[in-house]
């Protein structure tokens, strides 16, 4: 999947209050984003199991800043090589 393609698939997941998939996609995408990022997936991943009106403002914040980048298409020295 592309990061495009994770982070609608993430929006789904979070329109639809299903905590598998949004979980499953946080899990993809984490190691093709930043550090800091990665982190808050991971915990996205841990929190859609429990309360997914956490997981989901948590999604939004993380995904933000990768939506960004997406537009512009532009990639930074410290992101992670593309798998």
């Amino acid at each position: 999947c592309t990061l495009l393609e994770l982070l609608l698939g993430g929006d789904w997941a979070c329109g639809e209050n299903h905590g598998g998939a949004l979980a499953e996609v946080a899990r993809h995408l984490a190691p093709r984003v930043r550090l800091a990022e990665r982190e808050a997936l991971y915990e996205v991943a841990r929190l859609a199991a429990r309360d997914m009106e956490a997981a989901s403002a948590v999604w939004l914040a993380c995904t933000t800043a990768v939506r960004a980048r997406c537009r512009r298409g532009g990639r930074r020295r410290d992101d992670p090589p593309p798998p």
